[in-house]
């Protein structure tokens, strides 16, 4: 029987973004990120991300990445994990 309390249900997506931030230390973020590329004036950023929907998702990149250009944002399976170009190992989503 449902309640009205049930929290919405969690999903898997699969996003990169544009990082055009200066920084050069890797923010402590609560999701695995990998960096697949640089151009020049920003680098590639991939991550899988568990949240309950693509905006929820957005909000936690920004958390933890200021300047940023969203490039794609995939909902795949909750139990998806990347190739192995993207090492997922200990992997937090």
């Amino acid at each position: 029987m449902k309640t009205g309390t049930e929290s919405p249900a969690r999903k898997r997506f699969w996003v990169s973004w544009y990082d055009f931030s200066k920084s050069k230390v890797e923010p402590q973020s609560s999701f695995t990120f990998w960096v697949s590329g640089y151009g020049q004036s920003s680098r590639t950023i991939c991550a899988v991300i568990d949240a309950e929907s693509e905006e929820a998702v957005w909000k936690r990149v920004h958390r933890h990445f200021r300047r940023i250009e969203q490039r794609f944002i995939d909902e795949v399976a909750v139990d998806w994990k990347p190739n192995d170009r993207f090492p997922s190992e200990n992997m937090r989503t």
